[in-house]
């Protein structure tokens, strides 16, 4: 994979970012694999590619817990130096903090008005490392979008984008939890109904995605509706949350929006929300590293899976 991605980064002059994930728990069975260890699969893989794409003077071998490489030698050599940047995703405290620790770009979904506490835990990992604080660029949200000219309209549309949320709700149930994906203490954690929330609304009230209303989704900060102007304001107000965001992941085509709906809604977004998201002013990084406070021992590493996300799959 490490020769491939060099090759794209050569070809695209420099334009590629590289996406790194562990998957959901039901791509496992799905696919016939061991989700056994999968974090410690994927940190290793992680790595790996890294080390393939840094290493310019000499061959090496690699021989990991997982994985085994003679003779590694990455042609053509990456454009970016020293690598493209690496993008990868959670839900969890304790892997926010490694992420933050490597410096990677993180990107959260549906987390909502759960999201500062991940970003924050993000900004101490990062710090920790002697830089300084992290900008709004080393964060992304993946938000869905529904924009009309009028609230009515929007509404719709919102219902209709809301649909792949809902949609979550119909996956196999021995496949949500696949033996193996979490460790013997968040499965006791689940069973005992310990799991927290994963979304929450601005005023502090948990929701389940899958069964949601519009209103609620938006208040939650996971679904952005409305006019061109209330589009812009929830963002604005998201990004104020957050401490600063300065990656939005729009899903603008989900659920069961036409091909009329979404290039509409993509026009609106394009023309009349994205300019002034571009002039938007993201808040100050040290400020939001001296208001995440001290490292607490809920942001050291601990199991890097994230429960939540199995609870509400």
């Amino acid at each position: 994979m490490a020769e491939e991605l060099s090759t794209i980064d050569v070809i695209s002059r420099g334009r590629l970012d590289m996406g790194f994930i562990k998957g959901v728990p039901y791509e496992f069975p799905a696919s016939n694999q061991n989700p056994v260890g999968v974090m410690d699969r994927f940190w290793e893989a992680l790595d790996f590619i890294v080390k393939a794409m840094t290493t310019h003077d000499e061959i090496f071998n690699w021989e990991g817990e997982f994985f085994h490489y003679r003779q590694v030698n990455v042609w053509p050599r990456v454009w970016q130096e020293p690598h493209p940047p690496i993008w990868t995703t959670t839900g969890n405290i304790s892997q926010a903090y490694v992420l933050g620790e490597r410096g990677y770009v993180m990107a959260t979904l549906g987390s909502g008005y759960n999201t500062r506490p991940l970003y924050d835990a993000y900004r101490k990992g990062y710090i920790s490392k002697g830089r300084p604080a992290p900008g709004a660029d080393r964060f992304a949200y993946l938000g869905l979008v529904a924009v009309a000219d009028d609230e009515t309209e929007a509404r719709r549309r919102g219902e209709l984008v809301a649909g792949y949320l809902r949609s979550s709700s119909i996956v196999h149930i021995p496949f949500r939890n696949p033996p193996g994906f979490l460790s013997v203490e968040n499965n006791a954690r689940l069973l005992r109904g310990e799991t927290p929330p994963r979304s929450f609304t601005k005023d502090n009230r948990p929701i389940d995605m899958r069964s949601a209303s519009v209103e609620e989704l938006i208040n939650a900060g996971i679904l952005f509706c409305g006019t061109p102007d209330q589009v812009y304001r929830q963002l604005v107000d998201f990004c104020k949350y957050c401490g600063g965001m300065g990656n939005l992941l729009m899903m603008g085509h989900a659920g069961f929006m036409s091909h009329e709906d979404t290039v509409d809604n993509l026009a609106l977004f394009a023309n009349e929300v994205l300019p002034r998201l571009r002039r938007y002013q993201q808040p100050d990084p040290e400020a939001a590293v001296a208001a995440a406070g001290p490292v607490s021992a809920r942001d050291r590493p601990g199991d890097l899976v994230d429960a939540t996300m199995v609870a509400q799959s």
